[in-house]
């Protein structure tokens, strides 16, 4: 069997991380013939958007405070510019409008990607001790299949289940960890938690897709790709 080169594992690697950006909170819109990344997040966060920047530098990426009135607030908004990684990678990750997880993204699962993943759209209930991922813009079967990803990967065991109602009268699901994985599981991702972050490995929290979970509608792309400057 031949192995990776240098050059491709780190192309494997950039392509993982820009995935699970943009199956989190992240969003990949058109721009004329090409495509660019967006994501935003609240102004608490810019550690984390800061973060996000500096993983995209093989590309030019800013990011800027704007006000938000639908949440009365201001956030950060980032966006990168054209290029052919996230044209290609829109294609893979985008299906009639809609994001969805496949096998391929899943292989391409690394702690790193993981905290993304959780910083983006986890909660922790310290009081009950239950960490959850919450993705009701899924299905329940792309969530059963990044669980068992997860478990062959890490060790970490995810269960699905029903998180909510979407707008259109959908169910939305999350995947909620065995309680005795949680330590195992905050080791692996609390290398790449910011400080803004780590109160969702220590003392309990949950993200805005949580919050806005009634809101969502599964038919229609996440809101960060609505603002996008293109």
């Amino acid at each position: 069997m031949i192995e990776k080169s240098v050059e491709d594992s780190m192309i494997d690697r950039m392509v993982g991380l820009i995935t699970w950006m943009t199956l989190g909170d992240g969003s990949i819109c058109r721009a004329g013939n090409s495509c660019r990344f967006t994501c935003s997040h609240k102004e608490e966060n810019e550690d984390y958007m800061a973060m996000k920047a500096d993983l995209l530098s093989f590309t030019w990426a800013k990011y800027s405070r704007y006000y938000h009135s639908g949440s009365n607030s201001y956030n950060f908004q980032l966006y990168t510019m054209c290029h052919p990684i996230f044209t290609r990678l829109r294609r893979s990750i985008y299906l009639n409008g809609r994001k969805i997880i496949t096998s391929h993204a899943i292989k391409l699962l690394t702690p790193l990607n993981l905290a993304i993943l959780y910083q983006d759209d986890g909660r922790y209930n310290a009081k009950k001790s239950v960490v959850s991922i919450n993705k009701p813009l899924f299905s329940k079967l792309e969530l059963e299949a990044l669980a068992k990803g997860i478990v062959d990967m890490f060790g970490l065991i995810f269960r699905v289940g029903k998180s909510c109602t979407l707008k259109d009268g959908t169910i939305g699901h999350q995947m909620t960890l065995r309680m005795k994985d949680k330590e195992r599981f905050f080791s692996l991702i609390k290398p790449y938690v910011v400080p803004s972050m780590l109160y969702k490995i220590e003392r309990g929290g949950a993200s805005n897709e949580v919050v806005r979970c009634s809101e969502l509608d599964g038919n229609i792309e996440r809101q960060t790709e609505m603002i996008c400057p293109c």
